[in-house]
């Protein structure tokens, strides 16, 4: 493709897919002018046409899902909007190939999908989406905006934002599943994990072992935790909780029904528990796990 200097989308309100559409592109070309417009001749001068003139052609410029027969589905059956559109194509040139799928599954699919009206909620007090944030962007029926572009760069500075926060924490994750799976395959026992530093555990441990605990410490190494693994990942229930003589107990009371010198709490809920030391908190595991 040919350098990237004006990128065109429509003008009037905007929404959540035609401003993260954008917002991609100006993190890859943060000097292309952005024209909001529906001329047709306007249009044409661009280089890019996003979310306007009803056509859908990579090659000549062209990330439209308005025209008869939009512009195709994902494997799962969503369809594309400006968006997932512009991620598709333009994504892989920001990240790699993990979390390019990451990404679309976590956020530009449910962008397009509510922007094409897929999504609907029971509830009488709908939750606030990330449709709904970027639509307050928009002048509302009751104050004079002097400039509604100025309105939608608003709205692309925080989409470029919140993309790129949403990059670094997959990009994140992704360094710690790492970490995980290496402290995993060397890990002489497999009931439970012991984390030198603590990284997001849950994808590795919950999807790749059959772990019932993993511990690790605060980040200053003040005490050190026994965490139940749930079943799976938005679960609050553990494959194996901690007993339930230790629920709620702290110091001396939970020192003493453990025989732990050093354990300093458990949760109610028998999800997590903590003593000062590393091999205080391997104690507390091995209890757990030789209990019934």
């Amino acid at each position: 493709m040919t350098e990237i200097r004006t990128i065109a989308t429509h003008d009037c309100n905007f929404h959540a897919d035609d401003v993260f559409a954008i917002a991609i592109l100006k993190l890859l070309y943060p000097d292309a002018a952005i024209v909001r417009t529906r001329d047709p001749e306007l249009l044409k001068k661009a280089d890019l046409r996003v979310d306007v003139g009803f056509s859908y052609d990579p090659k000549k410029g062209d990330f439209d899902h308005h025209q008869a027969g939009g512009a195709a589905k994902r494997a799962n059956g969503i369809e594309y909007a400006a968006c997932g559109l512009i991620w598709k194509h333009f994504g892989p040139l920001l990240v790699k190939p993990i979390v390019h799928r990451k990404l679309d599954e976590r956020l530009a699919q449910f962008i397009d999908a509510e922007d094409l009206g897929a999504v609907t909620y029971d509830k009488k007090i709908p939750p606030t989406t990330m449709a709904d944030v970027i639509r307050m962007f928009n002048p509302l029926w009751n104050e004079q905006s002097p400039n509604p572009d100025a309105n939608f760069l608003e709205a692309v500075e925080f989409a470029q934002a919140f993309l790129a926060r949403s990059i670094a924490f997959i990009e994140s994750e992704e360094a710690a599943s790492a970490i995980v799976r290496e402290t995993l395959k060397n890990s002489k026992r497999k009931d439970y994990i012991v984390l030198e530093i603590y990284v997001p555990w849950k994808e590795v441990l919950v999807n790749e072992s059959e772990a019932k605990y993993v511990i690790y410490p605060s980040p200053d190494k003040s005490d050190w935790a026994v965490y139940a693994i749930p079943i799976n990942r938005s679960s609050f229930t553990a494959r194996k909780p901690l007993p339930k003589e230790w629920g709620g107990k702290k110091d001396a009371d939970l020192a003493k029904v453990t025989g732990v010198p050093d354990a300093i709490f458990c949760h109610a809920n028998l999800f997590i528990a903590k003593a000062i030391s590393k091999a205080g908190a391997e104690k507390l595991a091995q209890l757990a796990i030789e209990r019934n």
